[in-house]
């Protein structure tokens, strides 16, 4: 397990950041309302956890009985015509009770720290263009949207044949 860092929350609360590995599976049974968008599933996150391109950073707050509070997902990806690594972040997420205090800045800088340590050079994101408050955040942290990008969807649950 890479350690991280401690920041201290706006109330004074002690919040450590840390990258998870496959013997952490059980911090995630401990989250605080809100961070995930869904119930951790035990098998996916085992999966995830185990993958050496996949990354998962915490933010507890120990107080709290090291409680989750706050996460980014993200995975490493090489293409073939490329050199260097790619960083997708797939999700960030905070608890209500604790967003707006450097939480998740000080995740996306364990995350990053990270990633760098792995080889990636690029790092980027989805956001809804309509998530003020998330893009503002990204902005803050040296993220620069694209001119004329867009993030397209496709359902894969069923072939079209």
């Amino acid at each position: 397990m890479w350690g991280g860092g401690v920041l201290f929350h706006k109330r004074g609360m002690p919040v450590t950041t840390r990258l998870l590995d496959a013997a952490d599976i059980a911090v995630l049974a401990n989250a605080a309302d809100g961070v995930f968008d869904h119930a951790i599933i035990e098998g996916s996150a085992k999966a995830f956890l185990e993958d050496a391109n996949h990354f998962l950073v915490v933010a507890t707050d120990e107080e709290k009985g090291d409680l989750v509070v706050g996460f980014a997902s993200a995975t490493r990806l090489l293409h073939p015509d490329r050199a260097t690594f790619e960083l997708f972040v797939n999700e960030v997420g905070v608890a209500p009770d604790y967003r707006r205090t450097g939480i998740a800045r000080a995740i996306m800088k364990t995350l990053f720290a990270e990633a760098r340590a792995q080889g990636c050079r690029l790092g980027w994101l989805a956001a809804d263009a309509n998530n003020d408050g998330a893009l503002a955040f990204y902005k803050a942290i040296g993220g620069k949207p694209p001119e004329r990008q867009l993030h397209i969807d496709f359902d894969l649950g069923e072939d079209e044949a």
